[in-house]
């Protein structure tokens, strides 16, 4: 009863979200921040953001906070703003969760529908988990203070990491871009910094951004797992375009197998919200957590 009441208010949060950037209701009464006006910070620092997002750093009351908004410079602006609004929907759908930063709230600039543009505030997390793909020319690095925890406390550090990753899977959301890159650390606390996206459950049917869904079989069923579409080669570790799609060295078990294609009882399995996280090891926690015989240490 309590998960269902949980849940139910959630997607109420969600909702009234939806229907300020509608422009249809004022910001949620719970955010803290409103309008541009509740955040005087002038003193910002860009820290990049890939091909879809400006991210800045800066502060609010005196705590540092990190502020998103779309990527001016690029194509297709209406996708990306679909990008960002999905971001923020999913940070207050999921709210409280272990491993998802506090949205603090934004603001809307533009008041033409193609010229609206959201900015929002969200908590800073931490520094980088690591840097790299994942892929054989580009190998993940995890940073130091990651490293330190593992070697000191390695079952905390596993904990935290899966926790946070529960936290969207459980939820329905696929992280397609599964890399350390994607995370940030701050003591015990490991957080996903880059909003994944939809696959299932109820923020399916709001229209927030999707996973793409891998096709069917030509035929509808299969006989072996040659005839199963693939998922992205840096989940499955199979078929990649080119080296530099090759997973690293350290990758075990070679991804979840209905990421590499698997014909199950003569149909091809589907990908589910949890595939990405059976892609390779957790890095850097593996070895820390297995004796040399293969026993799982015990503290």
């Amino acid at each position: 009863m309590a998960a269902n009441h949980a849940a139910s208010d959630a997607l109420a949060r969600v909702d009234a979200a939806l229907a300020w950037l509608a422009g249809n209701a004022s910001a949620p009464a719970h955010w803290a921040i409103k309008s541009r006006d509740d955040f005087k910070t002038k003193n910002w620092k860009h820290l990049g953001g890939g091909n879809v997002k400006n991210v800045y750093e800066a502060k609010f009351e005196g705590t540092r906070v990190v502020v998103k908004t779309r990527l001016n410079t690029a194509a297709h602006q209406e996708r990306l703003e679909n990008d960002v609004r999905g971001e923020l929907l999913y940070l207050e759908y999921l709210r409280d969760l272990p491993g998802v930063p506090k949205l603090y709230g934004g603001w809307i600039n533009g008041l033409l529908p193609g010229a609206r543009q959201l900015w929002y505030v969200v908590q800073f997390a931490g520094e980088d988990f690591g840097v790299g793909k994942g892929t054989r020319h580009r190998p993940t690095r995890v940073n130091r203070g990651w490293e330190a925890l593992v070697k000191k406390d390695p079952i905390t550090a596993a904990r935290a990491l899966l926790e946070c990753c529960r936290s969207f899977s459980d939820q329905g959301y696929f992280l397609t871009d599964f890399g350390a890159r994607q995370f940030a650390v701050k003591g015990h606390t490991v957080s996903l910094i880059d909003g994944p996206l939809v696959l299932s459950g109820p923020m399916a049917s709001r229209g927030v951004p999707r996973v793409a869904l891998l096709g069917k079989n030509r035929h509808n069923t299969c006989s072996d797992d040659a005839q199963c579409p693939h998922s992205f080669s840096w989940h499955c570790c199979c078929r990649a375009k080119n080296t530099g799609e090759e997973c690293e060295k350290n990758t075990e078990g070679g991804g979840a197998p209905e990421a590499r294609g698997q014909c199950l009882v003569g149909t091809c399995a589907p990908l589910t919200s949890k595939t990405p996280h059976f892609r390779r090891r957790l890095q850097g926690v593996g070895p820390a957590l297995r004796a040399p015989d293969g026993a799982v240490q015990r503290k």
